[in-house]
């Protein structure tokens, strides 16, 4: 491929992209916030049931307006993990079948962060 080193992400060892790595401990992290973080607890608890979260006092439309702004977030670093790991360069294909197969893995993986990351 016609590609600048400065391009890419480099190889942690040969043939291990930074991608996995950075892939890994980014589902770790999820994992964390989902589990663990009071804002995980919050969006659990809207997810279960968002009119009974509204009426203890949990900020329902934050939650939803927070939910959507970081997994649009986690979307842009996979497409640069995509672009800089895998293809070295922005293509005008590289988005192709991405989404059909995110929904795919997601189900597969019943929304958990490490089960997605293995089924992917």
């Amino acid at each position: 491929p016609q590609y600048r080193v400065f391009e890419r992400l480099p190889d942690v060892f040969d043939g291990l992209s930074l991608a996995i790595v950075l892939a890994t401990l980014v589902a770790f992290l999820v994992l964390w916030f989902t589990n663990v973080s009071r804002a995980g607890l919050y969006l659990r608890f809207v997810d279960n049931s968002p009119g009974v979260a509204r009426a203890v006092g949990v900020p329902v439309n934050r939650v939803i307006l927070g939910t959507v702004l970081l997994s649009g977030a986690l979307a842009g670093l996979a497409g640069f993990m995509i672009t800089a790991g895998q293809e070295g360069r922005l293509t005008h294909s590289f988005y192709v079948g991405y989404g059909f197969s995110g929904i795919l893995i997601a189900f597969l993986a019943r929304n958990q962060p490490i089960a997605a990351t293995v089924v992917a």
